[in-house]
């Protein structure tokens, strides 16, 4: 009886995907969908991501319209060329490890987003040679 209050009781935290977000973290690799945005962790410190950052606005021909520093994070705000609105967000995770966090359009195209991610990882990584 025990046993089948145990899992009534955790059958709600394990469809949540609480537990498999928490076990995706300790493995060293992010990758959430909320806020209609796609966030990734990045194995490399806040500075580096600062520096291929703004490389990767041109790149992609954002023209951004805000830019804010802070002492653990980066925003960069602007708009694509098709005039669709974009937010990326870059966070401290650690000393060696950076969460970028985007969003595109309004209403939040995670496609998009997911794209932007892609080519974002290729710039780190050139850079990072």
């Amino acid at each position: 009886m025990k046993r089948l209050a145990v899992v009534l009781l955790a059958a709600p935290i394990l469809l949540s995907g609480c537990i498999l977000a928490g076990g995706a973290v300790g493995f060293g690799v992010l990758y959430s969908m909320g806020d209609k945005g796609v966030k990734y962790r990045y194995d490399a410190p806040l500075e580096s991501v600062r520096a291929t950052l703004d490389g990767f606005c041109q790149d992609e021909s954002i023209q951004v319209a805000a830019s804010e520093e802070g002492e653990s994070s980066s925003l960069r705000q602007g708009v694509t060329v098709d005039d669709r609105r974009v937010r990326i967000e870059a966070m401290r995770w650690d000393e060696s490890a950076t969460i970028v966090f985007i969003r595109v359009g309004v209403s939040g195209d995670t496609y998009a987003a997911g794209q932007l991610h892609d080519r974002f990882a290729e710039r780190m990584n050139r850079d990072s040679r």
